[in-house]
């Protein structure tokens, strides 16, 4: 019995570190959402170029808000960022948008140590 037991707290101790470290995960892609989210938001420009992409594109919705209040709101946001991507990529790659922010020093920075 006490191996049992001594399983089962290896097994919770790994589980929790497991799950601490899909939970800083998933913070940090909500806060490169957010990131590009209020670019977008405070951005006339960079909102029509994405509003005319997204046209070409056929992409019927932009992206939304997120209200801090809800988990909901920042699936949403999450889903409507995925459904603009191409169209922010093209953007980007034409070289009519140029991100300069934490969001995309970091994906730089993860992207050269893989």
């Amino acid at each position: 019995m006490k191996d049992v037991g001594n399983y089962s707290k290896r097994y919770v101790a790994d589980y929790s570190l497991d799950g601490v470290t899909k939970i800083f995960t998933i913070m940090q892609t909500l806060s490169t959402v957010s990131g590009i989210a209020n670019y977008f938001g405070k951005s006339n420009y960079g909102t029509f170029q994405l509003d005319t992409q997204r046209k070409k594109d056929n992409v019927s919705r932009g992206i939304r808000d997120n209200s801090d209040t809800r988990f909901s709101s920042s699936y949403l946001q999450v889903v409507s960022v995925h459904d603009c991507m191409n169209s922010i990529m093209k953007c980007v790659s034409s070289g009519v948008l140029k991100f300069n922010t934490a969001a995309v020093s970091y994906s730089d920075h993860v992207y050269r140590m893989t």
